[in-house]
C-alpha cells in the first residue's frame, strides 16, 4: 500500500487533520480536506488534476469554554465542465445527524433535492433477480417501535411482479401494493395492477377500474366541505354527457340527474323518504312535469304480460273504517276544482256526477234469480250529493 498507519498495541490508527487558528472557528470555515487527485493524458510529470474531495467544515461556531464543535461533513466531484473547481456538492452529513444529496441544507434525516425541468428520478430501487416468473420484489418497509422497545413492522410498500416477468414487454406488468400492520399482522390495503390499472382497496385482485371489498357496512364514504357532494358518470371524451349521483346539503337530499340540467330536473330523494321527480317533493311521491313541456304523460305503465296483467295496486290496510266515502284513492283536479276522483268505498266521481254502476268495468253480467227476502232488504233513504271536496251540494 501507498500508506499504512498502524496504531500502538491496542490502539487504533488513525490520522488527524488539525487547522492551525488562534480563534474560534466561524460557521462554514474548513477545518480539514482531502483531495482526491491523478494524471491525465495530457498532463506533464509532477502535475495532477483533482476528482473529488471530501470536506470537513464547521457547522457553526466554535466554542472552547462550552468544547461544542459542530461539524460536517461535504462531498464534492469534479463538475467534468474544465478547471478544478469544486462547484457540485453532492452530498453534505450535517452535525444534527440529516443528511443532503443536491442540498447543503437537509431539514430530514434524507433529503434528495434537484433543481430540473422534467420528472425526476430522486431515487430509485432495484432488485436483481433475473427469475422469469412473479419472484423478485422491491420494498420500503416503515418499523415503529413497541413499549418494550422492540422495531415492529408497521407498513410497506411493494413492488413486484404480476406473472412472468420476461424480456417481452408484454409480460412485463407491476403490482404496487400497500400493506399495514393490523393486530400484528401486515395487511394488504391497496393493489394497484399495473397490466388494467385497475386500483383495490380491500382485495389484491382487483378486477375493474375501482375494486372496493370490505366487511365493514361502511365500505366507502365520500364528503365534501361543500353545499353539494357528487360522482360523476361517463364517457370522459365528453364530460358533458355524464350522468350525476350527488347530495345536497341544504336540503338533505340525495340527486340523480343528467350532466347540465338543473337541480330538481332529476330524481330526488328527500329527508323523510319522499322521492320526487322533476320536484324536491312534498309527497311520499311526487311528479312534477314543468311548464312548456308538452305531449309527455306524468306516469306511463305498459304491462305486457298476456296472461294476467296487472296495473295499480293501491291498498290500506290499516284504515279501519268500513265508510271510506271521504278517503280519496284517486284525485284528478285543476285549476279550480277536483274533476274526478275515486273513493276508499269504491264511488267514482268525475265531473260532480256519482258513478255508482259501470258496465264498462263488469265482466260476467246475468240476470239475478228474484227473490223475496232479497228485495226487502232494500232501504229508501233520502240524502245530499257530496262534492269531491266534501262540500254539500244541495241537492
Amino acid at each position: 500500500s501507498v500508506l499504512t498507519i498502524q496504531g500502538a498495541d491496542n490502539s487504533q490508527g488513525a490520522i488527524a487533520i488539525r487547522r492551525q487558528d488562534t480563534g474560534d472557528l466561524a460557521s462554514g470555515e474548513a477545518i480539514g480536506s482531502i483531495y482526491f487527485t491523478g494524471h491525465d493524458d495530457e498532463q506533464s510529470a509532477g502535475v495532477f488534476g483533482t476528482g473529488a474531495l471530501i470536506q470537513i467544515t464547521a457547522d457553526d461556531s466554535w466554542s472552547n469554554t462550552t468544547y461544542d464543535y459542530p461539524s460536517n461533513i461535504n462531498f464534492y466531484t469534479q463538475t467534468g465542465g474544465g478547471g478544478n473547481g469544486f462547484s457540485a456538492q453532492r452530498m453534505v452529513i450535517k452535525s444534527s445527524g440529516n443528511v443532503g444529496i443536491g442540498t447543503a441544507t437537509p431539514d430530514s434525516l434524507l433529503e434528495i433535492s434537484q433543481d430540473y425541468d422534467g420528472e425526476y428520478t430522486a431515487l430509485k430501487l432495484t432488485n436483481q433477480s433475473d427469475q422469469a416468473s412473479d419472484q423478485g420484489a422491491v420494498a420500503i418497509a416503515f418499523d415503529l417501535e413497541d413499549s418494550s422497545g422492540n422495531p415492529v413492522d408497521a407498513a410497506k410498500i411493494v413492488v413486484d411482479k404480476k406473472s412472468n416477468f420476461t424480456s417481452t414487454a408484454s409480460t412485463q406488468n407491476g403490482l404496487l401494493k400497500i400493506d399495514v400492520s393490523k393486530h400484528g399482522t401486515m395487511t394488504n390495503v391497496i393493489t394497484i395492477d399495473g397490466e388494467h390499472g385497475n386500483v383495490g382497496i380491500g382485495t389484491s385482485t382487483p378486477s375493474s377500474p375501482l375494486h372496493v371489498a370490505s366487511s365493514d357496512t361502511d365500505a366507502v364514504s365520500i364528503f365534501s366541505t361543500q353545499d353539494y357532494t357528487q360522482i360523476l358518470f361517463g364517457d370522459s371524451e365528453a364530460s358533458d354527457k355524464c350522468g350525476v349521483l350527488g347530495y345536497y346539503e341544504t336540503d338533505n337530499n340525495i340527486y340523480m340527474q343528467c350532466y347540465g340540467d338543473s337541480y330538481g330536473d332529476g330524481l330526488i330523494i328527500a329527508d323523510g323518504g319522499k322521492v320526487g321527480i322533476g320536484t324536491a317533493p312534498d309527497q311520499k311521491f311526487h311528479v312534477q312535469i314543468a311548464d312548456g313541456v308538452e305531449n309527455q304523460w306524468c306516469a306511463y305503465f305498459d304491462n305486457q304480460d298476456d296472461a294476467e296483467p296487472l296495473g295499480i295496486y293501491i291498498n290500506f290496510p290499516n284504515f279501519s273504517e268500513t265508510d271510506e266515502e271521504d278517503n280519496y284513492a284517486i284525485q284528478y283536479s285543476d285549476d279550480n276544482s277536483v274533476e274526478f276522483a275515486v273513493y276508499g268505498d269504491g264511488d267514482v266521481t268525475a265531473e260532480s256526477s256519482v258513478v255508482h254502476s259501470d258496465i264498462r268495468i263488469k265482466k260476467n253480467i246475468t240476470d239475478a234469480t228474484p227473490k223475496l227476502a232479497d228485495l226487502m232488504k232494500l232501504k229508501v233513504r233520502n240524502f245530499n250529493f257530496k262534492n269531491p271536496d266534501g262540500s254539500d251540494t244541495g241537492k
